[in-house]
């Protein structure tokens, strides 16, 4: 005769009794009897703190779920312990997206609270802070669904939702009074904004953009590496320096000055890309014509007159035409390519400073 088993269970402790045909548990606390030949395990229950929770998968069904604390857990009979995790706490105006590897929906939750990750779900990112939307910063906003795009720019702090995500952060664009920029809107139509008028401050729209102008820069005005989003319309100076050749063939590189301005932005992009480039190209041609006409005494002896007369003299069109204005140009430097000459040159300067 087979006689059962007896045990004394505190409240803490539980019985997995596996018999030829089921698995059954008993909590504690108490006394429990096992039935003959029934295989008996003794396990603690898990006790789970106010931020604990753990998976729990049903072997039958391979289902699984999440028990969350705080609690002491007894696990049924066919219940395994996949994985233990602590909650996400997210402060005030963080939020935090996760996706469900089963049906594919995204959830969005927002702070303060602490979430729980289903079982089914991931993170698909760590808790970030929401965008906080007032007069100088907006929110560029992509639907998921139908991929359009919405500025928010009513102040608030912008979570998105599971159907929203954020393209871009963008501040107001600000120009001072002799300041422009140029906005290309969504069908490539150029409109020019200035400082000096109301719309001086705005928020670019969905799909435009800042033009930026590539300008030429250097001594030389070889590269075209200058970036300019805003005009500054103030007259200002601009160097440059290349060769010319004087009547009597001496070789002289000639470091200039130019005093300009834009005058009118719209004149401007419809004639040029490069302001300052067309500038100085266009002086360029008419010093190194001019120059070619003087000799190198006559020249030493006024180049600032023949440089000013080649450049201003005549009411050359091309200057208004791209909406700039070229105020004065001086001479800064003059030297010969040879240095022999540059010698030469040197003393009869010399020699006319003594004298």
């Amino acid at each position: 005769m087979l006689l059962p088993w007896l045990f004394f269970l505190k409240d803490d402790e539980q019985l997995l009794i596996e018999t030829p045909t089921r698995r059954m548990v008993r909590n504690g606390p108490g006394a429990v009897f096992t039935p003959p030949l029934a295989r008996v395990k003794r396990r603690q229950a898990l006790l789970l703190g106010p931020t604990d929770y753990v998976y729990v998968r049903d072997a039958r069904s391979g289902e699984r779920r999440s028990e969350l604390g705080p609690q002491r857990l007894f696990l049924g009979a066919y219940d395994e312990v996949e994985e233990r995790r602590t909650v996400i706490p997210l402060k005030r105006n963080q939020y935090l997206r996760l996706l469900d590897t089963r049906t594919g929906a995204v959830r969005v939750e927002r702070g303060e609270q602490s979430v729980v990750v289903g079982p089914t779900e991931d993170v698909l990112d760590q808790p970030r802070e929401g965008v906080s939307v007032d007069q100088l910063t907006a929110v560029l906003v992509r639907d998921t669904r139908t991929g359009t795009l919405e500025l928010i720019t009513e102040p608030q702090v912008f979570v998105p939702s599971a159907t929203q995500e954020i393209v871009e952060v963008r501040r107001r664009i600000l120009l001072e009074d002799h300041e422009a920029a140029v906005v290309k809107d969504p069908s490539g139509a150029l409109s020019v904004r200035h400082g000096d008028s109301p719309n001086r401050a705005f928020f670019l729209e969905p799909h435009s953009e800042l033009v930026q102008f590539r300008w030429s820069s250097g001594l030389h005005k070889d590269r075209r590496d200058l970036r300019i989003t805003h005009l500054d319309l103030r007259p200002k100076f601009m160097w440059y320096e290349f060769e010319v050749r004087t009547q009597d063939n001496v070789e002289l590189v000639l470091g200039l000055t130019f005093f300009w301005q834009i005058a009118n932005v719209e004149r401007m992009l419809r004639a040029t890309d490069d302001a300052p480039g067309d500038v100085c190209s266009h002086a360029r041609s008419d010093i190194i014509q001019a120059v070619s006409q003087v000799a190198l005494e006559r020249f030493l002896a006024a180049f600032n007159e023949v440089i000013g007369a080649a450049v201003l003299g005549d009411a050359d069109p091309f200057y208004a035409e791209r909406g700039v204005v070229l105020h004065a140009v001086e001479v800064r430097s003059v030297a010969c390519k040879d240095p022999a000459t540059q010698r030469t040159l040197q003393e009869i300067i010399q020699e006319t400073t003594n004298g």
